[in-house]
Order: C-alpha cells, then sequence, then structure tokens
C-alpha cells in the first residue's frame, strides 16, 4: 500500500504559493525537479555559429526538439567532403528518420544559362507532405544569392527562356534516373513575378528517392553546371523530433534523440556558419495548466510530478500537483522511504499547509 499525504483542494492563488514552498523549501532542505515531460518549451537561438563552438554545444536534459541550420560558400572545385546531412562518399545523401523536416538547397551561377539556378530537396519524415526537387531562376534566386554572397550578379543575368529552361532540367533529370523513380508524382512548371520554377513532386511518406537520386543531381548540376569562376552558397536545414515544441500544450522529451542527431552533424561538419535552435522543456506555467485544468471534464483529473523533495530533518518524499475541476492539490508521495511518512508532519513544509495522510 502506498503511503502520500495529501492537501485539500487550492484555489489557483493559494495553490501558487504552495507550490513556491515545495520548490523552494529553504537553506536546509532540498528540491531536485523531474525531467520535464511535457508542458512549455522555451525556444533558445545559437546564432553564427562556427563549427568549432558547434563542437562545443550540448543538447539540454530536457529537450523538446532541436533544428540546425548551415550556411556555407564554396567552389564546384573545392566540394566539401560531407555536406552535413550527406554521408562519407560525396555526395551520397543520408536521410534519418527521426528528422521532421528537412531542406537543403544550393543556389550557384549556371554556365548553361547565365544566370543564378537555385536547387532546392524538400523532404519530410513522419508527416504527410509531399517531398520535392525543385530548379528555379529568377529575381528571387538572385536577389538570395547577392545577399549571402555579397557578389552583386545582377548585371550579368541574362533573361532566360523558360521552355528551354524546362527542357533542359527535365533532360537532366532523365539522365539520372530522378523522373523514372515509382514514387514520383508529378511535375509542375509554376511561374510567377519573381521565379520561374521546375518542380519534381513525389508521394507522400517516400522520402527514400534521395538516397537513389539525389546525389548523382546534385554532383552533376555542381561540378558540370556551376561556373567555378562564382561561389555556390549552400543552405541546409533540419528539424529533429519536436519541431512544433514551442507551439505544443505538451511536449515530449526527446533528449537522446536530439543528442544523437547534434552529435552527426559534429562529426560531419563543414566549413560555415551554423544556427541552432533549442526547445528547452520547462514545467508548465501556471497559464498553462489554468487552461488545461479548465477543459477537464466531470471528476477527471491530471497529475503533474513535480520532483524529489529532501527536508530539513531528512524526509524524502516525491511531490507532485493534481489539477481537478475544484482546483489544485499536492501529494507528496514516499513510495522509496515509506518510514519517513511518520516524520513528515516534523517538517516546516507539513506546518506551511495543511495536509492529511492519504
Amino acid at each position: 500500500m502506498e503511503v502520500f499525504w495529501i492537501t485539500a483542494w487550492k484555489p489557483l492563488a493559494t495553490a501558487k504559493l504552495g507550490l513556491k514552498s515545495i520548490t523552494k523549501p529553504g537553506k536546509k532542505a532540498k528540491f531536485t525537479p523531474v525531467t520535464p515531460q511535457g508542458g512549455g518549451a522555451k525556444e533558445v537561438e545559437h546564432a553564427q555559429l562556427t563549427v568549432a563552438e558547434l563542437q562545443q554545444m550540448e543538447v539540454p536534459e530536457s529537450c523538446g526538439g532541436i533544428v540546425i541550420k548551415t550556411h556555407a560558400k564554396f567552389g564546384p572545385d573545392q566540394l566539401p567532403e560531407y555536406f552535413w546531412v550527406i554521408g562519407p562518399h560525396w555526395p551520397k545523401i543520408v536521410t534519418l528518420p527521426k528528422v521532421r523536416e528537412w531542406i537543403w538547397d544550393v543556389t550557384y551561377y549556371s554556365k548553361r544559362f547565365h544566370t543564378i539556378i537555385k536547387l532546392r530537396f524538400d523532404c519530410y519524415h513522419g508527416i504527410s507532405f509531399d517531398s520535392t526537387v525543385k530548379f528555379c531562376y529568377g529575381n528571387r534566386p538572385i536577389e538570395l544569392y547577392v545577399e549571402e554572397t555579397g557578389l552583386d550578379v545582377t548585371d550579368r543575368c541574362s533573361t532566360v527562356d523558360p521552355e528551354h529552361f524546362y527542357h533542359t532540367f527535365k533532360q537532366v533529370a532523365d539522365e539520372v534516373g530522378l523522373t523514372d523513380h515509382p514514387t514520383i508524382k508529378e511535375l509542375r512548371r509554376p511561374s510567377t513575378a519573381d521565379e520561374t520554377s521546375c518542380i519534381y513532386v513525389f508521394d507522400e511518406n517516400q522520402p527514400r528517392w534521395m538516397d537513389e537520386h539525389a546525389n548523382s543531381l546534385v554532383h552533376r548540376v555542381l561540378t558540370e553546371d556551376a561556373d567555378p569562376t562564382y561561389p555556390i552558397y549552400l543552405f541546409s536545414k533540419a528539424a529533429y523530433a519536436s519541431i512544433n515544441a514551442a507551439l505544443s500544450p505538451t511536449v515530449s522529451n526527446v533528449h537522446d534523440d536530439a543528442a544523437a542527431f547534434l552529435q552527426y552533424a559534429k562529426d560531419h561538419p563543414i566549413p560555415g556558419d551554423y544556427t541552432v535552435y533549442l526547445f528547452e522543456i520547462g514545467s508548465p506555467t501556471w497559464a498553462q495548466r489554468e487552461k488545461r485544468r479548465k477543459k477537464l471534464k466531470g471528476d477527471a483529473t491530471e497529475l503533474e510530478r513535480l520532483g524529489t523533495l529532501k527536508l530539513e530533518n531528512g524526509v524524502r518524499g516525491e511531490a507532485s500537483l493534481l489539477m481537478g475541476k475544484r482546483g489544485y492539490r499536492f501529494y507528496l508521495f514516499f513510495e522509496k522511504h515509506p518510514e519517513d511518512a511518520i516524520r513528515f508532519p516534523d517538517t516546516d513544509l507539513f506546518k506551511s499547509m495543511k495536509w492529511q495522510l492519504g
């Protein structure tokens, strides 16, 4: 039989004071919070990291997700061994099963078209979105290239015939076996005022085509079409696990997966800047608790583990907060140290609130 002490139901204002008594029990006592499994996730941005600074990064113990962006510039004759989420035998691409979103693109000056071309891979894992390969040219790719490389190529970019553009890149896709892949769904040819695109769309939840065709496609484009006198700009973004952690009312702790993903980036560095977003999980705010509590129906309750208490006289217990329609109440469980339940009434925490034996 589990031994515990419990308080009466408390309104919000009194519950706030009670939580403060538990989490800040005084100098002679100690409170150790549990690794949060839910609540809000705070987005922490680490921008313009060098490779050396990336190597020093660690994932927080309570992590709801991680997003890593890479930025790099290089020449066609200086291709790095790794492109980060690309494996050791350049340019084989490695797809990671728990990456929720993966975007990777290169922007370069084309020898064939005498203008800036952007090639993008856009792949989603585990959720129902299409995977795509996209070639585009126009004002938007040119503006991006100028912004990221600092090289003004506006006067050097010629007008491109859309039909010739479509035909050429479809031919490239055919030559590398891209358009024969069984998961291909359609070929789109959208045009706007800012860009013209040739987009290959693949069936939902079929990202494995990347392994078979993206390597040869990237190699063909960067070694044969990219002009070596102009730098290539690379952008890559991957979101691991809880991509919407900051927006979710409850967030799972994915520390181990996020740490493995960060280690992969450390093991496959490329010269250039990194931006890392970490979603640190914290305990729910009172506003979040109130919102969830008011949605509870009937006699339904929700228990939130708070942490471990070691009080001034050596008593050890596990504290929890129960939410229900009548308000909040606190539990102190003594499953690991049942003998300490007898000495709990001799503590300051017991005297600060009214407790009854469960």
